[in-house]
């Protein structure tokens, strides 16, 4: 298919964990809905701000090269210099948005590994939910450690992987530039954690939400009034004990192995309780 027949434009976050890229690779071939593009973005070793060496050169070269003999004739954007977790995420959002003008993507870290139907419930979602202004994210991957079931939508967990389209995208910038503006141009793993704070306090948000860029993303995604939901079962399985934010004892702590991957077939249906979800939101960035 050219590009301009593939229904499906998905975009994964990557930077030094090859054994856990070439996983999530392996189950994206795996997938019965094959009709997607997909792009990597990569980002470097040496961060561009402190000089700080975040990552081994041949880990980045084995993510590359993982993600071209998985996918040959897709799109590569590394960063020569390592711009960290926030400026390689913007990146991806404005290439795939701005530069290419896509409607709608998935966005996929480098550590969820995906069941066979995963994306064809993705594409399910999109059809559901694509002219729903107060869907903001949406994934297939509930971190409950009960199975579900089939049609109920919960409130979405991490933003490890989610669909959303453009122009909900576009209605979260008008906070998430203020977040940026803090950020950028600084070494993300020392991000100004006081200002932070003090952008969220002019937003009367919860003191405990999260001051990275997931947090940021989900304050903009309320004040856009917008919610972010998950089927109840995991379509999905995280495997990221050792990350930027990650170790062992969380994950362990967390169960996330121990979540039950759903592999019956895709989820049709979205049953969502829209004033539920965003109650529950309220609560937790709010109160």
């Amino acid at each position: 298919n050219s590009s301009s027949e593939v229904k499906m434009k998905v975009a994964i976050l990557s930077h030094n964990r090859p054994h856990y890229l070439k996983q999530v690779l392996n189950s994206i071939k795996e997938q019965t809905y094959q009709d997607f593009e997909i792009f990597l973005f990569q980002d470097g070793v040496v961060n561009a701000y402190s000089w700080r060496k975040t990552a081994y050169y041949n880990d980045v070269f084995d993510c590359v090269t993982a993600f071209k003999e998985a996918f040959p004739k897709s799109s590569v954007y590394e960063s020569d210099s390592n711009i960290g977790i926030c400026e390689n995420w913007r990146k991806a959002e404005h290439t795939m948005f701005i530069n290419k003008g896509f409607k709608e993507v998935l966005f996929l870290e480098d550590d969820l590994v995906l069941s066979k139907h995963y994306f064809q419930t993705i594409a399910n979602m999109f059809d559901t939910f694509r002219d729903d202004p107060s869907i903001g994210f949406f994934n297939a991957y509930s971190e409950n450690k009960e199975e579900g079931n089939d049609s109920e939508m919960k409130k979405m967990g991490h933003l490890w992987s989610y669909g959303t389209t453009k122009e909900s995208w576009q209605q979260r910038q008008s906070f998430f530039d203020k977040y940026y503006e803090i950020v950028s141009g600084k070494d993300y793993a020392y991000r100004p954690v006081d200002k932070i704070y003090e952008l969220y306090n002019d937003y009367s948000v919860n003191p405990n939400v999260a001051h990275s860029q997931d947090g940021a993303k989900c304050i903009a995604m309320m004040l856009s009034k917008q919610i972010k939901v998950s089927t109840s079962r995991n379509l999905a399985k995280y495997i990221g004990a050792q990350g930027f934010h990650a170790t062992q004892q969380f994950y362990d702590n967390m169960g996330f192995a121990d979540m039950p991957m759903y592999e019956d077939g895709p989820i049709t249906q979205f049953n969502v309780d829209k004033e539920k979800i965003r109650n529950e939101l309220k609560e937790e960035y709010y109160e």
